[in-house]
This record gives C-alpha cells, structure tokens and sequence, in this order.
C-alpha cells in the first residue's frame, strides 16, 4: 500500500472590493442596467453587481494552481453571512472552497507579530495604525489559530503591516489582473 504524502494548507486572503470588483466593471454593469439587462434572482442580481466573473476566472486559476483555498479577509464579512459570498462567488463562476473568514478583533486588540512590528516600525508606521483596525492584524490572528504551508494576501489597500511580504496589491481601477494571479502563484508555492 503507498501513502500519498498530502500537502499543507494553501490560503488567499481576500478581499472583494477592487479585487473581485472595479471602477471599470462597475462602470459595465451601470451601463447594463442602463440597457434593462437585469433579469437574476436577487442574490445573482447583486453578485452581478459585485463580482465580475473575469476576475473569478483569474482567481479559478490561482486556486487551480496551487491548491489553495480562500479565506475572507474583506469587510463583506461584516455585512453578509459567509453562505452568502460563497454562493455569489459559485453565481459567478468560482469553482475553488471558501473556508471561511478573518475575525474582527476587539478594538486595541494586537497580536504578537503585530505588536512587534510596532515596536519596530517608525513613528510615522505606528502613528497609521494608531486607534484602527488592521487588515494585517486581523489575518495574523486567523494564522495563529490555524497551521498553513503558505498564505497570500489579494487586496488593494497597504494595511498589512508585518504581512507585506505576502501581499500582492491590486488596483480599485482594474481589480484582479494577471500579473497578480502570477506574482500569487510564486508567492504560494515559494518560487
């Protein structure tokens, strides 16, 4: 009998908004209602809105990849119950696993990585992380709960701290592109 040897844990924290979504799809789907083509349900009507499935196929293809799967670090987990992305993301042609979603710490909370980083970082670092929320943090906290072989981080704003090294950024004007599904896929399998 052979044993495969499985691999670790592969993570894409993700954001939604200017990831998954931009101002140029948004611009698309305003010019689509526009034109009356709106016939969805409600919750496919809104992934519509939300999700441009060209970015969904980038990101089939960074999972495709490397086995990853995708855990929700964008503020959506505030606003909608995790059954609800998952299935507007499936709405919209994602054929990976969402595992779930970063926790919302309590205010002041830091996490060890995080509260080192501060001690090291310059005035100017601390003073903008100072009495907010980090994403950074947030993520560190998910991490220390949870063993990966590798994580990368999609998202379009800096807030990531000590996590810099696995973050790619994207842009709120194009979202998701191919350079970042690339620059991902290294990040991932350590290339």
């Amino acid at each position: 009998m052979t044993v495969s040897r499985k691999q670790g844990l592969r993570v894409v924290f993700l954001d939604m908004d200017g990831v998954l979504n931009s101002n140029a799809y948004f611009k698309l789907i305003h010019d689509r209602i526009a034109q009356g083509i709106h016939d969805e349900s409600s919750l496919q009507q809104y992934a519509s809105g939300m999700i441009d499935p060209e970015t969904v196929q980038l990101l089939n293809k960074l999972v495709k990849a490397t086995g990853a799967v995708i855990v929700i670090s964008s503020s959506w987990r505030h606003a909608h119950p995790m059954t609800h992305i998952s299935l507007m993301l499936r709405f919209r042609g994602f054929e990976g696993y969402v595992i779930g979603c970063t926790p919302e710490l309590p205010r002041g909370f830091k996490t060890e990585a995080f509260a080192q980083f501060l001690d090291v970082t310059s005035d100017d670092m601390r003073e903008r992380f100072k009495g907010i929320g980090c994403r950074g943090n947030e993520i560190q906290a998910w991490l220390d709960a949870v063993h990966v072989e590798s994580f990368v981080i999609l998202d379009d704003d800096s807030d990531m701290a000590h996590l810099n090294p696995y973050f790619v950024k994207t842009s709120v004007a194009e979202g998701l592109q191919e350079e970042h599904v690339e620059k991902a896929i290294a990040i991932l399998l350590g290339n």
